[in-house]
């Protein structure tokens, strides 16, 4: 299986680059920038470090905030191979909305990039 590249994307901005590799024997994981800048952060499984950029990441951020672009919040789930790009799928709730992050900080840095539009929960709409 090819490694996995998850865009974080609010509102048609990429804010974070999830990377996983070996996904269904030994996952492993590492969190970027979108300047691919490491983030010293840890989710529920093992944490890689120091993954090579991708020669196309540009153009994988470029495609993730184009099909962001109609959500207040999704995740964008892209591969490449040989330098071509493949979509995976578009993740509304990753982990049902429950990963654990460490520092718990970053949940709450995270979360203030969501903003749901006025009017979005009042009844009878």
């Amino acid at each position: 299986m090819p490694a996995d590249y998850k865009f974080i994307v609010y509102h048609g901005k990429c804010y974070l680059v999830q990377f996983v590799d070996d996904k269904y024997s030994n996952m492993k994981n590492a969190w970027y920038t979108p300047e691919w800048e490491f983030i010293n952060f840890k989710e529920h499984v093992k944490q890689t470090f120091h993954i090579k950029k991708p020669k196309n990441l540009k153009s994988m951020i470029a495609l993730a905030e184009l099909l962001g672009k109609p959500f207040d919040f999704i995740r964008v789930d892209l591969y490449s191979v040989d330098n071509h790009i493949y979509f995976g799928e578009l993740t509304s709730y990753p982990l049902s909305g429950r990963a654990k992050f460490n520092p718990v900080s970053y949940d709450f840095e995270l979360g203030e990039k969501w903003k749901i539009s006025p009017g979005y929960w009042k009844s009878g709409s």
